[in-house]
């Protein structure tokens, strides 16, 4: 029964039709990013998790006609190599999409910074007593305990609870403010609430005033950075910015380490695997000259290079290793 499932998820034809689907997946991608921006395109697709479960049917596939060819033979050793390749640059790519890290940070000088704002956004829920928390968008029911400003999926009452829901996240429409539906069952079962970033809503739990709104979602970084000193190098002659470069100070309390070091353009600072990029620049009139830094980090990225480097060797390993059939 399993070798049977496999020969089928294996087989040539699962491999043109998932294929088949991934092409034409890309290309309405790529039209519909050309339209409506990279953002748009991201969400509706690249980051979407059924895009995921389609690359992980292609990695099942590849994987299912590997084991296909067992037992192996000197002949399938570029074969194995090659699609061996294919498979760590699949997993690297999932773990980056699940592990990843993405955000910017701005820093003025003098001042320090330890978190990094995402783009992906959060709902926002601040209570009477002006605590504030948030929490990935998703669709669902939820509870809401005002005493400890505490959400999470419904759970046994707690005193002074509120219970909601998020019946729709529309964050897939062109050209739309991304905006989440709230549901009240407890003050009414037709009225929905739209909750966007621009202001927060007031919602009016016979409990307490609860407010909501969307928020891009922070994420503490293991290290600080303080900016010492900012300098923008420009064109002789002109004003105009031929690059600009940040003197920072970067601490980790948890290993007891500080590093000074100079982050320019084109020249990131790496630190236990990540890169902190410097991106563009701030002049505040109150606050002075700060720096807007990208800091991204990438776990997939050694597993995509070792396949990246597996599937061309393997390919040519097909074509001209060892016993391979010559042309007369």
């Amino acid at each position: 029964m399993m070798m049977a499932l496999i020969r089928i998820i294996g087989s040539f034809g699962c491999t043109a039709v998932i294929s088949a689907v991934l092409i034409i997946l890309l290309i309405v991608a790529t039209l519909m990013e050309a339209v409506h921006g990279t953002s748009f395109a991201q969400k509706a697709f690249y980051h979407a998790r059924w895009f995921d479960i389609v690359l992980s049917f292609l990695w099942i596939n590849i994987f299912c006609s590997t084991i296909l060819r067992f037992p192996f033979n000197k002949n399938h050793v570029g074969f194995l190599i090659t699609h061996g390749g294919i498979l760590l640059i699949l997993a690297g790519a999932l773990m980056a999409r699940i592990q990843g890290v993405d955000g910017e940070i701005i820093v003025f000088e003098g001042e320090t910074g330890n978190s990094i704002t995402r783009p992906v956004y959060a709902l926002g829920a601040g209570f009477p007593n002006q605590e504030e928390i948030s929490f990935e968008l998703r669709e669902g029911s939820f509870r809401l305990d005002l005493t400890k400003g505490r959400m999470g999926a419904a759970v046994p009452s707690p005193s002074r609870a509120v219970d909601f829901n998020i019946v729709k996240v529309m964050d897939y429409a062109p050209d739309t403010d991304l905006a989440a539906a709230l549901a009240v069952p407890s003050i009414s079962t037709k009225d929905v609430y739209r909750v966007s970033g621009d202001r927060w809503i007031p919602v009016h739990f016979p409990e307490g005033d609860v407010f909501f709104t969307l928020m891009p979602q922070q994420t503490t970084l293991p290290f600080s950075l303080t900016l010492k000193q900012f300098r923008k190098i420009d064109y002789p002659g002109t004003r105009e910015a031929a690059g600009y470069e940040s003197d920072v100070l970067l601490r980790d309390t948890a290993r007891q380490l500080t590093l000074e070091r100079t982050i320019a353009v084109n020249h990131p600072l790496a630190y236990d695997g990540y890169r902190i990029f410097q991106s563009s620049y701030l002049n505040d009139p109150q606050k002075g000259k700060g720096s807007v830094f990208t800091v991204a980090k990438n776990p997939g990225i050694p597993w995509i290079y070792a396949g990246s480097i597996l599937a061309c060797a393997g390919a040519l390993f097909q074509f001209y290793g060892p016993g391979q059939k010559k042309a007369a």
